[in-house]
């Protein structure tokens, strides 16, 4: 089992399921419809490229339907529509990361809101989950144990620039199998904020299932596997001792 930490780096932390088929019943005028369902949680909507920018197209359609999100008042969670995929990202924003568990219970209310809607369109559609994903971005700003790219091994062991020479930046990613339909994506780069050019280190931990048609309660099952998995990579991946000392003040 994964340790909990009191204080971690966690920047993002993203749930999402992508169907197939798509759900070709949902068009762009039913947004707005469903967005009542949620408008007191989440009041702002904007329209976005749909992810990897692969529009899927229904029939009758003049222009393809976008990816929708929707945003709480405090811009921590969003949630993210398009026709074959339902997301929720919590950011950390002004806010303390909650832990996994409330984050997906979210999740899980609005599935089920959305269910309910995509069913009120067409009974008979079928919304089976090809593929899940759980992510954790995790960010470091410049601080007592990183303070640009020659401090990535301190807090990423395993990090090795290439040739010896340390680089001004960087941006690596890691692919690998955990089993017949879980992979494991770690992913590390670094940068800035602007204006102010504050340095940073990026790493983020994500679980990718390929599931096959799955049902939620299958996908639910999932997510439980892919928490522990994640969080058993986060500590296999970063220093103890920096876990301890920083991201644990106070914890156990």
């Amino acid at each position: 089992m994964s340790e909990k930490l009191s204080h971690p780096p966690i920047n993002e932390l993203i749930i999402g399921v992508y169907f197939n088929p798509a759900l070709l019943d949902l068009y762009t005028h039913h947004i707005g419809i469903f967005w009542q369902h949620i408008r007191d949680r989440y009041p702002r909507i904007e329209q976005r490229d749909p992810i990897g920018n692969l529009y899927v197209e229904a029939v009758n359609e003049l222009f393809p339907m976008p990816r929708y999100w929707f945003t709480s008042s405090d811009q921590s969670h969003l949630v993210q529509v398009q026709r074959n995929a339902f997301f929720l990202n919590w950011r950390k924003r002004d806010t303390a990361y909650p832990s996994f568990d409330p984050v997906k219970a979210e999740f899980d209310r609005l599935y089920v809101l959305f269910a309910e809607f995509v069913h009120s369109i067409n009974p008979e559609a079928q919304m089976n989950v090809d593929r899940a994903e759980l992510s954790y971005v995790n960010q470091i700003d410049a601080t007592d144990y990183w303070s640009g790219p020659p401090d990535t091994a301190a807090v990423i062991p395993s990090y090795q620039p290439l040739g010896g020479h340390q680089p001004l930046g960087f941006n690596l990613q890691q692919t690998s199998r955990h089993d017949e339909r879980t992979h494991i994506v770690l992913a590390l780069r670094n940068g800035a904020h602007k204006p102010d050019d504050i340095k940073t280190l990026i790493f983020e931990i994500r679980a990718v299932g390929v599931l096959g048609r799955a049902t939620k309660a299958q996908a639910d099952e999932w997510f439980k596997t892919a928490h522990d998995l994640t969080g058993r990579t986060f500590q296999a991946v970063t220093n103890t001792d920096i876990r301890k000392r920083y991201w644990n003040k106070g914890g156990s």
